[in-house]
Formats: structure tokens, sequence, C-alpha cells
């Protein structure tokens, strides 16, 4: 079994009348101590699959298995702190259900 394991993974936006398709039928297997590089031209979903990868967002559908457990992020809160034009976390909380 992979350590990380994503499959059928889609996250659609609105903006207006518009669905905008971040993530459609993502499919993606991780071993444990496997060096992955995800690439791609912007706007293709990269920052997305890894906010959903590291619980700081949802996918609208799909399931995500990390280390044999399935996980449910919900994002509870966030504080934001902004530093030479980066995003630090500096406060988090996720539940797992």
């Amino acid at each position: 079994m992979s350590f990380i394991q994503i499959e059928h993974v889609n996250k659609y936006y609105q903006m207006g009348g518009e669905t905008i398709r971040a993530l459609d039928d993502v499919s993606l297997e991780i071993e444990l101590g496997e060096f992955v590089a995800i690439m791609g031209p912007s706007g293709s979903g990269k920052s997305t699959l890894m906010n959903i990868i590291g619980c700081l967002d949802v996918a609208g559908h799909g399931d995500y298995v990390l280390d044999g457990k399935a996980i449910c992020c919900s994002l509870v809160s966030f504080t934001w702190l902004y530093q030479n034009e980066s995003v630090l976390i500096c406060n988090s909380s996720i539940k797992e259900t």
C-alpha cells in the first residue's frame, strides 16, 4: 500500500457563471521515502493538489488515504503571516473525521 494515495479527486470553483475545474479526476500514489515533483503550466492545479494533500483545502470529490488511513480534512481556522512576499502558516487547526 502507498504512503499517500489520491483517487479520483475533483476540485471545482465557481467564477461568475463559469465552473473552473482545478482538479478533474486526479489519481496519484506516492511511496514512503519517494521524491516526487508535481509539474505543469500555470493554472493546471499543482497548488490545489498540494493544498489538498496538506489538508489546507478539501477535495470536492474523491478519496485521500495517508499511511493506510482515510483522511477527511475539514478547514477549521487559519492565521496567515505575510513576510517577504511569502505566506507562512503560523497557526492552524485541522480536524480529522
